[in-house]
């Protein structure tokens, strides 16, 4: 098959690292593949995932100019299936793809808020131009189908997204040391964009709350920083904060932390928490979707994570003793790791996606 995603997000954040992801693991099978984004930045980052990229600027709603410049794209190149990764962009590319006749056209959710409630354009676009909706949570599922009419509900289902677990390039205790953390200090930590809806100032209130000795490495980029970084000076906390910039082997990153955070007011499935138990890092996540579904305890009787409310006190409340507690930690990890071989494997999602994107019959 010939596989076309298009991606109209202006940052390359988790969802847009797992739609690459998708693509490669598909071109691993056999596939040909081609990721199209809004510009050369987004295209030149999808590329690093190993697959072939482009760009195909889809503007706002009343930009039909642009839908029929990605119809005659797609006109041109003939795909088997495209994915769309951008809800923004649904009615535009979806009926792009509509006036090209393209077999099949597969709309991918990974976050809360993104549903048909959002205007008429959306609902008609999910009800009448694509085939199919996958979201990437279980949570994300009855919001989404409620908005819709009877006749479209059984389009929307559920796809997890799946994760390789990342490896450090750098010895053991590379990062800390680089960063002067000392040996005997425990580290909590995320990997996400610094932006508005991370929360990322929950979790350096969390710190400001916890003992001195533990320290939180931030790395990212975003508009959040300068905001961040005021925080951290009026609670005293920025030597023991370290924010690193954007970090592309987050194995690297994972190997520092003995503990991750989520500290987001809203989310999908997070793909850097996914990572995180792959790695064997146990999770503290605030209740956002595909949280639960991903720490509950597992059948082996340990949880992989903690899922605490939107609150500083309650991510301080659940990571202090967690801190002090290391086979705790140990057996969190492991259950974690396991819960990523059973259900979020990176093979287990390329073969549903697989299974979604024939054309039926």
């Amino acid at each position: 098959m010939y596989i076309i995603a298009h991606n109209g997000s202006s940052i390359f954040g988790g969802g847009e690292i797992a739609a690459a992801r998708l693509l490669a693991g598909l071109q691993d099978r056999g596939h040909r593949v081609l990721m199209l984004c809004r510009d050369r930045t987004i295209a030149a980052r999808a590329s690093e995932q190993g697959i072939p990229v482009g760009v195909q600027l889809i503007g706002g709603d009343v930009m039909l100019q642009d839908a029929v410049r990605f119809g005659l794209r797609l006109k041109t190149e003939r795909p088997d299936a495209l994915i769309l990764t951008t809800f923004k962009k649904i009615f535009l590319a979806a009926s792009g793809a509509r006036m090209a006749r393209v077999p099949r056209v597969v709309q991918r959710v990974v976050l809360a808020g993104d549903t048909p409630a959002r205007g008429r354009r959306y609902r008609f676009a999910v009800s009448h131009l694509v085939d199919e909706v996958l979201l990437n949570a279980e949570s994300l599922l009855n919001p989404f189908r409620k908005e819709l009419p009877d006749s479209a509900r059984d389009k929307v289902v559920v796809v997890a997204d799946g994760v390789s677990a990342p490896v450090h390039t750098e010895p053991s205790g590379a990062l800390r040391r680089r960063l002067g953390i000392p040996a005997d200090c425990r580290v909590i930590g995320t990997v996400t964009r610094l932006a508005r809806q991370k929360r990322l100032e929950r979790l350096i209130g969390a710190l400001a709350l916890m003992n001195s000795d533990t320290h939180c490495i931030i790395p990212g980029e975003g508009s959040e920083l300068a905001q961040l970084e005021d925080q951290c000076r009026g609670l005293g906390v920025m030597s023991r904060v370290h924010f690193i910039g954007f970090e592309k082997n987050i194995g690297d990153v994972l190997d520092a932390l003995d503990v991750f955070v989520i500290s987001s007011e809203r989310e999908g499935l997070a793909n850097s928490m996914l990572e995180a138990m792959a790695f064997g890092v146990p999770v503290i996540s605030t209740l956002v979707s595909g949280a639960e579904e991903a720490l509950l305890e597992t059948p082996r009787g340990a949880a992989p994570g903690l899922v605490v409310n939107h609150s500083a006190e309650a991510i301080a409340a659940a990571a202090q003793p967690l801190l002090l507690n290391a086979p705790l930690r140990t057996a969190m990890g492991e259950a974690g790791q396991a819960r990523i071989r059973d259900l979020f494997s990176l093979e287990r999602m390329v073969d549903r996606w697989e299974e979604h994107i024939q054309t039926k019959t």
